[in-house]
């Protein structure tokens, strides 16, 4: 029998890949079209604000 480390929610949202994929989302949902965006439930405001945030922070 071996032992693992769990792989808890907290390890993976802290690993680079994760910070690169959410810096890449974010800046997708800066460009949208207003269209776009009504169409996800979101105002300008709120993926501005959504884009505004640092990769580390979800």
């Amino acid at each position: 029998m071996t032992w693992q480390t769990p792989r808890t929610s907290s390890c993976r949202r802290h690993s680079p890949v994760n910070w690169w994929q959410r810096a890449r989302e974010r800046r997708r949902l800066r460009e949208l079209e207003d269209h776009l965006l009504r169409d996800l439930g979101l105002t300008r405001a709120h993926a501005l604000r959504e884009a505004a945030k640092p990769f580390w922070r979800a």
